[in-house]
């Protein structure tokens, strides 16, 4: 019994509440509007609203859109500025607004709003609503248009008479003005209205059947340019960045960035570069490749192979296929040199307990058997005092931070509603951002100090003075070889060497049936498969983009650049004479009997040299 009180009680209320929903109602009598523009394009405008009430009600809400959408990718807007809300008897009228959506709301509290009709009257201005367009009809070519949605399209009762009067300036003809209305839904075309123009010029549109629920009436009126004074280029790009706010976030977040690096990750370029005539003792030629770009990329970890096969730690086998290409280890010259621990890492993660390891398996199990070389050799930088932190951490940070940034403003722009315009301007962005967290890492004073010294080197490499090639020692020529493939400047450098020397290399050793040493060498260059730099100067700024990850993560290293040139590493009486030796990293000083076959033997015919120069382009230039 107590359930089914409780039921009855429920249908009573709900009975009740419904007889008073049926009983409150209303309905908008007339819309009256008035639109005055004047010689800056600004719309004064002008509502008289009657309702009609049924039942008790405390007032109405009055929506104008304020978002315009000329285009799907970009949002533009006008502005609205209230003057005044009154009765139909001059009384003002308290009102609140709200804005959202592309839209504003005014609450408009109405004293006596029961069982009668009451009368408001809106007054309000609107800026950037006249606006200039171009046609393809000959003669409308340009024009500027009042296009105003006057009822909106928010209203959720009927709307039984509808009518707005438009005034232009009076510089304007009635021949010179083309109305048009629509009726309807939002984006209806229907064209229920008349028009008629009153002696003083105005236009008067009036709707010739009652507008339903949600429906309205826009109306145009179009005219030849000049009477009105519209904003220029800089007023209306302020409008469309107001209007798409979102996009100046974007901007503004990118511009932090670049602001961020110039503080914070920009190297100072205030040393004096002196050309360097001999190799660094503090840096072998792969930390020199890694400290002037910030990491460790196959080009480096190609040079130290070089650097060990000039040493005397290791030969290269050539032979007619790649993948049958052979390296063979110096066991006992390995175990007696004073090896840094990263070499030693490397040469026994590539060797193991072999002395000897094909072009395959090299470029198969290279990762996975010297995992944390990088490592090893980033920390080395840092230990040097080169660094103040690794750089790859520091890049990642900041990578990491620009990718959440960047989820942040995408986000952002979910929620605002943002038009695609937002989207654009985030892709345009994400380029220079993480191209900069990629800058972010910074040298310390100690190694601001060697990059200078190192550019000094590699400015005399690409320059290759012949006389002062010629002069000086075998042994500094040949070790200044791994440097150059390092810095990515062995073009100049093998050129000279090609003109002065002219001979086999001893850590090269030809297989019978094999091509020529340096075509052998040539297969190498097809070690990494992810394409190739141009084999010409590379900056050693902080600008250059790429990194490890994409050469070593798919388990292959770059064979090519590092073993290009290598033909060069002896010759000349000269040079022969002059080459001590180095203790633990002594230079390998061809014999007597080489060196009389190098100085008797003739010059290689031009088509040889010019196929040598080619073969150690390809070697020497390093995959991204």
């Amino acid at each position: 019994m107590r359930i089914l009180a409780s039921l009855l009680l429920v249908l009573a209320a709900s009975s009740a509440w419904a007889r008073d929903a049926w009983a409150r109602r209303y309905d908008v009598e007339r819309f009256s509007a008035e639109i005055v523009v004047d010689d800056e394009g600004v719309m004064h405008v002008t509502e008289r609203i009657t309702f009609r009430f049924e039942g008790q009600f405390g007032g109405v809400y009055r929506i104008i859109p304020y978002g315009v959408n000329p285009s799907w990718w970009y949002r533009d807007l006008i502005d609205i500025d209230a003057e005044s809300i009154t009765d139909g008897n001059g009384s003002p009228l308290s009102f609140t607004t709200d804005t959202r959506a592309g839209k504003i709301r005014f609450r408009i509290p109405i004293p006596g709003a029961s069982n009668t009709s009451k009368t408001i009257v809106l007054k309000y201005t609107v800026t950037n609503a006249v606006r200039s367009h171009t046609s393809k009809d000959a003669e409308f070519a340009v024009y500027d248009e009042v296009y105003w949605n006057v009822t909106g399209n928010a209203w959720e009762v009927p709307i039984a008479i509808a009518e707005v009067t438009v005034r232009l300036p009076d510089s304007l003809a009635a021949k010179d003005l083309h109305p048009s209305a629509f009726t309807g839904l939002y984006g209806g075309r229907s064209v229920d209205y008349t028009t008629t123009t009153e002696d003083d010029g105005a236009i008067v549109f009036r709707t010739t059947r009652r507008l339903l629920p949600n429906e309205g009436l826009t109306v145009s009126v179009a005219f030849p340019p000049g009477h009105v004074h519209l904003p220029g280029f800089l007023g209306r790009l302020f409008a469309l960045l107001r209007a798409n706010w979102t996009v100046l976030l974007v901007l503004a977040t990118a511009l932090l960035w670049f602001v961020l690096w110039w503080f914070r990750g920009r190297d100072p370029l205030d040393r004096a570069i002196v050309a360097e005539f001999a190799r660094p003792d503090e840096l072998t030629p792969t930390e020199a490749g890694a400290l002037l770009d910030d990491r460790v990329d196959p080009r480096d970890l190609s040079a130290a192979f070089v650097d060990f096969a000039v040493r005397g730690l290791m030969k290269i086998e050539g032979a007619d296929k790649r993948e049958a290409m052979t390296f063979h280890l110096d066991r006992k010259a390995f175990e007696s040199a004073n090896l840094i621990k990263w070499e030693r890492d490397l040469l026994e993660g590539v060797f193991g307990t072999d002395d000897t390891i094909s072009m395959k398996q090299l470029e198969r199990d290279l990762p996975r058997r010297v995992p944390n070389l990088r490592n090893s050799l980033l920390d080395r930088l840092v230990g040097k005092g080169l660094y103040p932190r690794r750089p790859d951490h520091v890049a990642g940070a900041w990578g990491a931070l620009t990718f959440f940034v960047l989820v942040g403003l995408g986000v952002l722009g979910v929620l605002t509603g943002a038009r695609p315009i937002h989207y654009v301007a985030m892709a345009f962005a994400a380029v220079p951002m993480f191209i900069l967290s990629r800058l972010m890492p910074r040298r310390t004073k100690k190694g601001l100090d060697m990059l200078a010294r190192l550019r000094g080197l590699e400015d005399y490499l690409v320059t290759a003075e012949r006389e002062r090639m010629r002069h000086m020692p075998l042994e500094v020529l040949e070790s200044l070889l791994p440097f150059a493939v390092a810095f990515g400047v062995h073009e100049r450098w093998a050129q000279r060497l090609d003109e002065l020397f002219h001979y086999q290399p001893g850590w090269y050793q030809e297989r019978a049936g094999a091509p020529l040493w340096w075509d052998g060498l040539g297969w190498m260059d097809r070690t990494v498969r992810v394409g190739s730099i141009p084999p010409s100067r590379v900056s050693t700024s902080k600008s250059s983009p790429g990194g490890w990850g994409s050469s070593w993560g798919s388990g292959t290293w770059s064979g090519g650049s590092g073993f290009g040139g290598g033909g060069f590493s002896g010759g000349g009486l000269a040079a022969a004479a002059a080459a001590p030796g180095r203790g633990n990293r002594a230079m390998p000083v061809p014999s007597c009997e080489r060196l009389a076959e190098c100085s008797a033997a003739p010059a290689r015919s031009a088509p040889r040299v010019a196929r040598l120069r080619v073969v150690t382009d390809r070697l020497a230039a390093p995959s991204p």
